[in-house]
């Protein structure tokens, strides 16, 4: 039986992983579950038993994450006009010759991908980089390649950009198509010109979003995605700075993969703080802009039964660099040993299993016991391929399992400070 006892701002919570039913307890149970094994299998077992008779409701968004969602990650850009501290693709060329995507690779790509996707399914299209607008006649090739050859398929187009090569052409091009966009900006202007300096010395911040207005009067539908790897500056500060923009959501990851020992608690203590001014906005505001909590929300609602993972890595969502080669996803791209095949050379090679199916040996075993798996459904493969495979301490805690886990206990306090209408609001 997998749960979890831990302290919130105000209550006492047990959590029982396999029911995804949280309790607020006495202080006395919690004593006797921490210090007592035979009183501890008593308590839980009640609350288990408790649980069964209160199975989680599972709502609409449990359809949303059994339902496979096919993604292609078109790489048009394998060089970037930042320089960011973090970056996970090498400052934008992932270890590779820089270059631009070529237009027989796009159709190639194209083709490929959409051979994956069945045809009454969603095609979703994500222009990625590098930082994709150095290819923006690329992006305009691709869309018009699309609209020509697959005019009676549902293609959805989304790009991921710095947003420091947008003006108004771009931007009127991205209304007219639909264009989903995500924004990569890290806070405001302190953090942003920390993070994201340019190569050209520009002010990052300034340039970032000079044109989010432009978005909002176009009626483009934009996110804001930022990194937080500076655990001394406060993460409240950052989601502050950026809530002015309107935004549809804004979600601000920390960068799991560089931090050190040292740094995981000043990110937990960070994380504590951001649930009390999370807790705070939901007070006085309608809107719930917080995007990597509102999905850790809904999967606590989502019966688990046939989901065991939310990756579909090399099977359902690839990534195509400017050379043709194909990876489970965009975080594989300088990942040589996990290229699926090529695209240019290789015209029919077959997708059957996903890229944890294919590669076992990266599983995190300590997932299995894990009171959270239910919840992150196993998190992210490259992030357990990195901890496994790079790693000189396979018995040490991975930096993205504790972030989990925090944002999963964050996840079930705000929804049990949120009356039944706000909360479904929030949900559905």
């Amino acid at each position: 039986m997998m749960h979890h006892c831990f302290k919130g701002t105000t209550d006492t919570v047990l959590y029982l992983g396999d029911y995804k039913q949280a309790y607020i307890i006495s202080d006395d149970e919690y004593k006797k579950l921490l210090q007592d094994k035979e009183k501890e299998a008593e308590i839980v077992s009640k609350y288990k038993e408790l649980a069964a008779s209160e199975a989680v409701e599972d709502l609409a968004t449990g359809n949303q994450l059994r339902k496979k969602k096919y993604e292609l990650y078109l790489c048009v850009s394998n060089c970037c006009n930042a320089a960011c501290t973090y970056c996970f693709a090498n400052k934008g060329d992932y270890g590779k010759k820089q270059g631009i995507m070529k237009k027989e690779i796009v159709r190639d790509a194209i083709d490929f991908f959409m051979k994956q996707v069945p045809k009454e399914d969603a095609a979703i299209i994500t222009f990625f980089g590098g930082e994709p607008l150095l290819a923006y006649n690329i992006i305009l090739y691709a869309c018009e390649y699309i609209e020509e050859k697959y005019s009676n398929r549902k293609v959805e187009y989304h790009i991921t950009t710095n947003a420091t090569l947008l003006d108004k052409e771009k931007i009127c091009f991205f209304s007219q198509k639909r264009f989903k966009v995500t924004l990569s900006i890290d806070g405001g202007k302190h953090i942003q010109n920390i993070q994201r300096p340019l190569r050209n010395g520009q002010d990052s911040y300034v340039e970032a979003t000079k044109y989010i207005s432009e978005l909002k009067r176009l009626k483009v539908e934009f996110v804001i995605r930022g990194t937080y790897a500076t655990y001394d500056y406060p993460l409240r500060k950052c989601y502050d700075d950026l809530l002015s923009f309107k935004a549809k959501e804004i979600n601000i990851i920390p960068d799991t993969i560089n931090i050190k020992d040292n740094e995981q608690e000043m990110l937990i203590k960070e994380m504590d703080d951001l649930k009390k001014y999370v807790l705070e906005y939901i007070k006085i505001n309608s809107d719930f802009p917080f995007g990597t909590l509102r999905r850790r929300m809904r999967e606590l609602f989502v019966d688990s039964t046939g989901i065991s993972t939310n990756c579909g890595g090399g099977k359902t969502t690839f990534a195509i660099d400017i050379n043709g080669d194909v990876f489970p996803c965009h975080r594989f791209s300088g990942e040589e040993s996990f290229k699926i095949g090529n695209i240019a050379y290789e015209k029919d090679f077959k997708i059957e299993k996903t890229v944890s199916e294919r590669n076992p040996q990266y599983e995190y075993y300590k997932c299995n016991g894990c009171w959270n798996k239910n919840s992150c459904f196993r998190g992210c493969f490259y992030e357990k391929y990195l901890h496994v495979q790079k790693s000189s301490n396979y018995e040490k805690r991975s930096a993205f399992c504790e972030y989990s886990k925090k944002l999963t206990e964050i996840a079930i306090e705000i929804c049990g400070a949120l009356d039944e209408e706000s909360l479904l609001k929030i949900l559905l």
